[in-house]
């Protein structure tokens, strides 16, 4: 996470009851992030010193900047340009996602990177959106699994919903939000999302944390099975997830 000052800060879990304490991670070079860095992303490069490449999001550079860990894995080295090519705009970027590829969501769409150059890629429309829901504008963005397998899931705030598609080619799967009557997905402010590993041989569902200004929550992602809801339906009344609070 990033404080209001532009200090980089790490969480460092103790053991499997919450407790943990925050680590302040060096960032070098004269660049001083301010409001303007609108996300951070990590991607794992060693599990055993616990250490991660951070990429950062920077419309006053045009870039999305790239640190690399040094020595100990608790310090990063200079950053270095990840956007290879020189006329490409960040001004749409709002948040990242990386694996092995980098994800830039914007408001509309997704911008997929490999190596630093965009690819041919691009989230499919949803398939309500001529009637049911038409319209979206996306905020944030998380995934799960492998980068030819895994699955992208987009938050859509005009619809109070979370969106999954295909890590590989974009493709719509399907679609979750919380009812009426269920903590709301809207004002939404962050969001995680984990897969759990398979029991008895049999694929988990997904699970997603979320937090808004009224507290944690975190819920199993259950297919909606309840049928399409009537035209006139305003947003976040699909019942397919059932949240419980969690540390409120």
């Amino acid at each position: 996470m990033v404080d209001s000052h532009g200090q980089l800060w790490r969480w460092r879990q103790l053991d499997d009851k919450a407790s943990g304490k925050l680590v302040r991670r060096q960032t070098p070079g004269e660049q001083v992030w301010g409001g303007d860095v609108l996300d951070i992303a990590t991607l794992m490069v060693s599990r055993v010193r616990v250490s991660y490449n951070l990429y950062v999001l920077d419309p006053s550079l045009h870039q999305i900047l790239k640190y690399a860990p040094r020595g100990t894995g608790t310090e990063f080295g200079q950053p270095e340009n990840y956007l290879s090519t020189t006329d490409e705009s960040v001004e749409a970027f709002e948040r990242l996602y990386v694996d092995s590829n980098v994800y830039a969501l914007t408001a509309t769409n997704a911008v997929k990177h490999s190596g630093g150059r965009p690819q041919e890629f691009s989230l499919a429309t949803p398939p309500d959106d001529g009637d049911l829901r038409p319209g979206h504008v996306y905020r944030l963005i998380d995934a799960t699994g492998a980068p030819t397998s895994g699955r992208l899931y987009v938050y859509d705030e005009t619809w109070d919903r979370i969106l999954v598609f295909q890590k590989s080619d974009g493709s719509y799967i399907e679609q979750w939000s919380t009812s009426d009557a269920l903590p709301s997905m809207a004002d939404v402010r962050g969001m995680y999302v984990t897969q759990p590993q398979p029991k008895y041989g049999q694929v988990q569902p997904a699970r997603v944390t979320w937090i808004t200004p009224g507290g944690i929550f975190r819920s199993t992602l259950t297919r909606d099975t309840a049928g399409p809801p009537p035209a006139r339906e305003a947003p976040g009344a699909i019942p397919s997830i059932v949240p419980t609070p969690k540390n409120r």
